[in-house]
């Protein structure tokens, strides 16, 4: 299978990427307890139709945040500068979490470009009040360990937690990869305010929420789905935040149908 791994320079930082398989182009996006290694349970299965690119955003992983202004507008450039370099004219967007604010501003600003959007848990930046009202709950730092045990996280759900603490402690490792998240990133993601932008979008666009999401919860996630015209929700049993790594098979199962659908 096709890979390919490198580094793209824009505007003064220094973004890490990886390319796996070929075909139509599938662009990961990853959230805040993440970076492009988050994605290990679908590479290997999307690579087998379709060429995915997994990528550090910057202040993650391998990327740098010299300039300190990573938010939404800095990644959806940065996407498209990745775009760009890779010679990828338009591909299957998803995000998960943080990387949903991503998607949507780079489909808003290149619907063009923009084949399919997956909003993995994840408002992407449309404030409905249901939104509001988990924001408000969630306070400064959602994702914020605190006194939880080491094999539990917020973004991993209590059935995980449970039953599989051993892949949830692996997502704590995962995510411990790179610098701490700047502080800063959150008042950014919440500052704006896509609701208006998204009931003009023609992609279609799946949402996927995890049944035990205590972050976003499947409440929330429907409201963001009544505000995109013909869009699709899909909630994942036994699952949190991150059904992506909690429950991969039905997550892939989930995303490849609508991908079918999409392309067909």
């Amino acid at each position: 299978m096709k890979q390919q791994f490198g580094s793209l320079e824009h505007q003064g930082e220094s973004l890490y990427y990886e390319v796996t398989g070929e075909g139509e182009a599938v662009v990961l996006s990853h959230g805040a307890g993440g970076n492009h290694a988050i994605w290990s349970k679908q590479v290997p299965v999307l690579a087998k139709k379709f060429r995915v690119v997994t990528w550090d955003q910057r202040s993650f992983g391998r990327s740098s945040n010299r300039a300190g202004v990573a938010g939404p507008d800095a990644f959806a450039a940065d996407l498209k500068a990745l775009l760009d370099h890779l010679e990828i004219s338009s591909a299957h967007l998803v995000g998960q979490s943080m990387g949903g604010w991503t998607t949507l501003r780079f489909a808003l600003d290149h619907p063009e470009r923009t084949r399919s959007i997956v909003l993995a848990d994840t408002p992407g930046g449309v404030m409905t009040p249901e939104v509001r009202q988990d924001v408000e709950r969630l306070g400064a730092d959602a994702l914020a360990v605190g006194d939880l045990e080491f094999w539990e996280h917020p973004a991993i759900g209590p059935t995980t937690s449970r039953e599989q603490p051993v892949k949830a402690f692996f997502y704590r490792q995962i995510g411990s990869v790179g610098p701490p998240r700047d502080p800063a990133i959150a008042g950014r993601l919440f500052a704006v305010d896509y609701t208006e932008e998204v009931r003009q979008l023609e992609a279609k666009v799946l949402l996927i929420v995890g049944e035990e999401d205590q972050l976003f919860t499947p409440r929330a996630i429907r409201s963001v789905g009544n505000e995109i015209r013909g869009s699709r929700v899909v909630e994942i049993p036994r699952a949190g935040h991150s059904p992506y790594f909690e429950t991969p098979d039905a997550w892939n199962e989930a995303v490849l149908e609508f991908f079918a659908e999409s392309i067909a």
